[in-house]
């Protein structure tokens, strides 16, 4: 323990820094671990642990229409609604969730795009641009923060 009263040399106060260190560290560790144990105060390095699942979910979101774009594409002729191979090729890579909204639009049983059908298109452009999301805004605003 250190004794405020009496001066320790420089080498014993930074043993005895990093020991406390070390206590605070498995303290949290235990805490952490221990699903039982009920905290009164909210710990500031539980909200560092949380911070990776956002990413996990826009790599999903980048990934997963991608995915299905590419699923369809090859293993079904779901993509015949289009003239040339072209337009789901270029979907594929700028506008994923737009791709198969269309597609899907022009197999329901009006085979156009327009009413409801059109409303979802729109919303699917919405979600590949980041405008609904808002990905980029929160980025911005916890920035600034």
């Amino acid at each position: 323990m250190l004794d405020d009263d009496v001066p320790l040399p420089e080498a014993e106060v930074v043993h005895e820094i990093e020991d406390r260190q070390a206590v605070r560290d498995h303290s949290l560790l235990s805490i952490h671990n221990d699903p039982h144990r009920r905290l009164r105060f909210a710990p500031t390095w539980h909200a560092d642990y949380a911070t990776d699942v956002p990413c996990l979910l826009a790599v999903g979101g980048l990934f997963i229409p991608r995915f299905v774009v590419a699923f369809l594409g090859i293993f079904t002729h779901y993509f015949s609604v289009f003239d040339s191979f072209l337009w789901p090729l270029l979907g594929f890579f700028f506008l994923p969730t737009t791709t198969l909204a269309w597609a899907w639009a022009l197999h329901t049983p009006s085979h156009s795009v327009h009413g409801v059908h059109l409303i979802i298109v729109i919303l699917a452009f919405c979600v590949d641009v980041g405008i609904i999301g808002g990905g980029r805004s929160r980025l911005a605003r916890r920035r600034r923060a």
